[in-house]
């Protein structure tokens, strides 16, 4: 490797409109984590939408047309593009001081003031237009960079969204009991994994598993039974009348898992 000679680039191969497509869809996935943080939800945790709004057309086509990435990478099931904004949302911005006041200097206040006075309209006017300019008190229009506004989004009941670079995204956060169980089909087949891992058993190799758990939790498992069972590479997944015998699990949400994984 080290006699080799450098790669000659071929630039004939570049694609820009790729290289920017993905470049939205990767900010897409980070604020929908963010988004995932902020409501302390478990990517484990199936979400039923993202909506987003505020990429150019061609991003956001280009992020729509490759929409499994986003719903596989934050574990959701539809996503939505918004033409416009809706009442799901509004926006709050506010200056970015350490970033304006050297070029402002004794302006900052009212800037800050006019900044911080805009209705939420007018933020996402000022995200879809690309420039950032305010009117302050004294009659005064200042010109600002994009990077002086800082902009935070507040959202409707069972929402968690994040803004940032003029792009905003919403996360759905209600569970269905749908969802709640395959949530929690998730995190049982997580700990059993760790289990197999533990009894130092190879990754083809087949288990036999016993399981005892009660309420929404057997409910869950019992739903998902099929999918547990393949992903485990159980060849058989019995449910027993009583945890004796069975080592707990804890799985979270208070629940717990009495389970035994043998080799087949």
């Amino acid at each position: 490797v080290h006699m080799a000679t450098y790669p000659q680039v071929d630039e004939s191969l570049i694609d820009p409109k790729l290289e920017a497509g993905m470049a939205a869809l990767r900010r897409v996935v980070s604020l929908g984590h963010a988004a995932r943080d902020e409501a302390r939800v478990r990517v484990r945790q199936p979400l039923a939408k993202l909506s987003m709004w505020g990429l150019d057309e061609q991003a956001a086509a280009f992020v729509a047309e490759n929409r499994e990435i986003v719903l596989d990478e934050l574990n959701v099931k539809a996503l939505e593009v918004l033409d416009a904004p809706t009442d799901a949302f509004t926006l709050q911005a506010s200056l970015d001081k350490k970033e304006a006041a050297r070029r402002l200097g004794a302006k900052t206040p009212a800037v800050a003031k006019a900044l911080a006075a805009l209705e939420s309209v007018a933020v996402c006017a000022m995200i879809r237009s690309g420039a950032a300019s305010v009117d302050t008190a004294e009659g005064e229009t200042i010109e600002l960079k994009p990077s002086d506004v800082r902009v935070a989004v507040s959202c409707a009941e069972g929402l968690a969204g994040e803004c940032a670079g003029g792009l905003v995204v919403l996360l759905d956060t209600r569970l269905t009991p749908e969802l709640e169980q395959e949530g929690l089909a998730r995190e049982v087949l997580r700990q059993l994994q760790r289990a197999r891992k533990d009894l130092d058993l190879k990754v083809e190799d087949r288990v036999h598993v016993q399981w005892f758990a009660e309420g929404l939790l057997a409910e869950a498992i019992e739903a998902w039974v099929e999918w547990v069972a393949k992903e485990l590479l159980a060849v058989s997944f019995e449910r027993v009348d009583a945890p004796e015998g069975l080592e707990p699990v804890k799985i979270p949400g208070g629940h717990v898992l009495h389970v035994k994984i043998t080799s087949a």
